[in-house]
């Protein structure tokens, strides 16, 4: 995004120039205009140009003299001249202040256009050069900071300034870096395609709104650092205060596309060149604050979070399960809301220990529909939650599946949960009506009448014959001995094995190998 001030005191001339030259074609996105000189410095303490197109001879101020006191406060912004006399002995002040070109009246729209193309590819150049700086001075501390080392920091893309650029440019005299905070941006991954363009947005919002100073009041730069985090620095010529800062992450958050989620991390405020790589490392640890603040939300330096080491009590799991079973869709909600008030309150940061705590919750939910649990463990990316706030909609969201399912409530569902569970564990020899009771909550006497009820026969009837079913299958395979395959089914005493294989099928297990 360029922007264009035009300085002409002749109104068909100015009404010209706006009407009838392709400003958007030739990369200017955004185009000003003021009748005389002293309107244009008071225009540009508001919204400062990066192009002037400017007469030399006005009313009251010459145009020469405007661009001077320009190029005090915007050493940056370049300058097009246009006269209609033959201003020879302003030449050398032209050239002084680095006029990209000098155009005679009346004007030549063709002349005019090229000349303007100059001045966009010099400015592109310098803002890609600034761009290098950045990385540059990002990454100047990052090969001395063990403590950024161990912290697993974001580097920068593959296209930063090398070290030696780095120290060029940490001691060369880069004006407007008295005070600074650098803020970092983390997106769950929609890429911002214009963050050269917010950042000058924002500081542009900082001089009309919060400061008073007149011209360049600060100084901003910004860049993508990798694709999901990106950074803007910004100086000004007097202090931060806490309320600067938090209008300042407004103001980034304001540009947000209503899909984007964002989360803006600030510094605190430095005063020299060498401590950004120091100002980077703070915003970009204070991004861990996103799990309890969650998206489209900013910290500040100094807010700070804790790790959580505890587990999720095996008697809320059950009374978890117990709600989503009997359909109690307010008293499943409330304790997943309890352990969201509990971590965000807290101010945890996000771990394998708080997604376990979901995790758990959600698992139980999904075991009351006929998911297996691999497939279901494959739906949710947990890697990809970064906020407790999105670990708790996903196992409300899963809450509902289940009860919408309507396999809530009838029974049969915690029938196939006890058969699959028996199917997986034949091999154990607690396996048993207490212990199944204890996987799906229920009393021993309520599953047993429940069991037979759907399946016509008791539980540890079901529980033999998948044993002698398991045991057929490997018979087949003449590897095994038949105390192995005992103990595969869950029979430590082969000789009992034996007896039951017998009783059920009318042979041995000998006879029934050799009969295959």
């Amino acid at each position: 995004m360029l922007r264009l001030l035009i300085v002409e005191d002749e109104a068909p001339i100015l009404n010209g120039l706006l009407r009838h030259v392709p400003w958007k074609e030739l990369g200017i996105s955004e185009v000003m205009s003021a009748e005389n000189a002293e309107d244009a410095l008071r225009l540009s303490g508001g919204y400062p140009p990066d192009l002037v197109l400017t007469d030399i001879r006005m009313p009251g101020m010459m145009g020469t003299e405007m661009a001077k006191a320009l190029h005090e406060v915007l050493p940056e912004c370049r300058f097009i001249f246009i006269s209609g006399y033959s201003d020879k002995e302003y030449l050398h002040t032209a050239i002084s202040l680095g006029a990209v070109g000098y155009i005679e009246k009346p004007v030549n729209v063709d002349e005019l256009s090229a000349t303007v193309r100059k001045a966009v590819r010099q400015i592109e150049e310098q803002r890609t050069a600034e761009r290098n700086t950045l990385h540059a001075l990002i990454q100047s501390g990052t090969g001395e900071d063990t403590e950024r080392k161990n912290s697993r920091l974001p580097e920068v893309t593959e296209n930063s300034t090398e070290g030696s650029d780095s120290d060029r440019i940490l001691h060369r005299d880069v004006p407007g870096w008295e005070h600074f905070v650098m803020f970092t941006i983390r997106t769950d991954g929609s890429p911002i395609r214009n963050i050269h363009a917010i950042a000058r947005n924002v500081m542009d919002n900082l001089r009309q709104e919060r400061l008073e100073w007149p011209g360049n009041a600060g100084h901003e730069m910004a860049d993508q650092i990798t694709s999901r985090y990106y950074a803007i620095l910004i100086s000004l010529c007097g202090s931060w205060d806490r309320e600067t800062i938090e209008a300042t992450c407004e103001a980034i958050l304001s540009f947000r596309n209503e899909a984007d989620r964002w989360f803006i991390s600030a510094s605190q405020e430095w005063h020299e060149k060498s401590r950004i790589p120091k100002a980077y490392q703070e915003a970009i640890e204070g991004l861990r604050n996103l799990s309890w603040k969650g998206w489209n939300a900013y910290t500040e330096h100094g807010e700070t979070s804790c790790e959580f080491r505890g587990e999720i009590p095996e008697e809320q799991v059950r009374a978890y399960y117990q709600a989503v079973r009997d359909s109690r869709i307010h008293d499943a909600d409330a304790l997943v809301d309890d352990w969201y008030q509990k971590l965000a309150g807290s101010h945890t940061r996000m771990s394998f220990r708080v997604r376990n705590v979901f995790d758990t919750l959600g698992r139980a939910a999904l075991r009351l529909l006929d998911v297996p649990e691999e497939e279901a463990a494959e739906d949710v990316s947990f890697e990809e939650i970064l906020t407790i706030a999105e670990l708790r909609d996903w196992v409300k969201n899963e809450t509902r599946t289940v009860i919408r399912s309507g396999s809530a409530g009838g029974g049969n569902y915690l029938v196939r949960d006890v058969c699959r569970y028996i199917d997986t564990h034949l091999e154990e020899k607690e396996l048993s009506l207490s212990r199944l009771s204890q996987v799906v909550y229920l009393t021993p006497a309520y599953l047993s009448a429940m069991f037979r009820k759907n399946k016509g026969i008791t539980v540890s009837q079901y529980i033999a014959n998948e044993r002698i079913a398991k045991a057929k299958e490997l018979l087949r395979d003449p590897q095994y001995k038949l105390y192995q395959i005992a103990e595969m089914v869950g029979y430590e005493d082969a000789k009992y094995f034996t007896k039951l294989f017998r009783r059920r099928t009318g042979s041995t297990p000998t006879e029934y190998r050799e009969s295959l």
